[in-house]
């Protein structure tokens, strides 16, 4: 029992310390710029000194991890509060409503954002052994993590990447240990992540071309609109076209910005 107590310490010990270090680097990279795209391929920078109002976007299947500050991201109804502590992993393009909630001059919101390579994330999921968790479990797209030591870890070495860009091409490890989050947190069968994209797929269609839902069934490999009803309403918890309605009117529609 001390041991464990004693091996969770150092944990956090660590963690505080990697931590830190992440925000000096992130704060460094970014001077007095509250964004960047970097060198590395999908790495974005963020920094924001004050809360934000709420902003209707659309997240990539992507691995936010905040170094300071803490950030709300509501998803329909389900909201996603996360800090140091907590990252936000996303799986699919989704439609949100995000705001910065804790930052200041002193303590600003310093974030690592890193849109994932979803080719990369199907072959772990296909060559790899996934536990599939309860129903409930990884449906929604979007999901919060315990951040870690090895997470964070991975996050620094790829902050250095930018001080080394002739390392740049040389990542694919680094790369390969954040994919491992994604999987592990999305806990999904590679029928079930299929199935997912494919209906979010449909969605954005419906939402964003004025598609009815037998079209925008057919044009994501439905064959049946009975079938993409049933596993629609199932996802989402509402008829294809009385949930685009919603949205609609909600206002939450999707649009490029992070």
């Amino acid at each position: 029992m001390l041991k464990h107590t004693k091996t969770n310490n150092i944990n956090a010990s660590r963690l505080s310390q990697l931590l830190n270090e992440l925000a000096v680097k992130i704060s460094n990279s970014l001077g007095k710029l509250g964004e960047r795209a970097t060198e590395v391929p999908g790495l974005i920078l963020y920094r924001c000194t004050a809360p934000t109002v709420p902003n209707p976007c659309a997240y990539e299947p992507s691995l936010l991890v905040p170094a300071q500050g803490r950030k709300q991201v509501n998803l329909g109804k389900t909201s996603y509060v996360f800090g140091q502590s907590r990252f936000l992993l996303t799986s699919l393009e989704l439609p949100v409503v995000s705001r910065v909630i804790s930052a200041s001059e002193e303590v600003p919101y310093l974030a690592f954002f890193l849109k994932l390579d979803m080719s990369a994330v199907r072959e772990i999921l296909h060559t790899e052994e996934v536990h599939v968790l309860d129903a409930t479990s990884g449906t929604s797209g979007m999901a919060i993590g315990v951040t870690t030591v090895d997470l964070v870890n991975s996050c620094c070495r790829m902050m250095d990447l930018l001080d080394a860009p002739q390392d740049i091409p040389f990542f694919a490890k680094l790369m390969s240990t954040l994919h491992h989050h994604f999987r592990a947190l999305t806990a999904m069968t590679p029928l079930q992540f299929q199935k997912q994209l494919r209906l979010h797929a449909a969605r954005q269609r419906m939402l964003t071309g004025e598609m009815d839902a037998a079209s925008a069934a057919f044009e994501v490999g439905y064959e049946s609109p009975s079938q993409f009803n049933r596993e629609y309403r199932r996802f989402f918890g509402q008829p294809p076209m009385r949930e685009i309605k919603a949205l609609r009117d909600s206002k939450v529609v999707a649009i490029t910005a992070v």
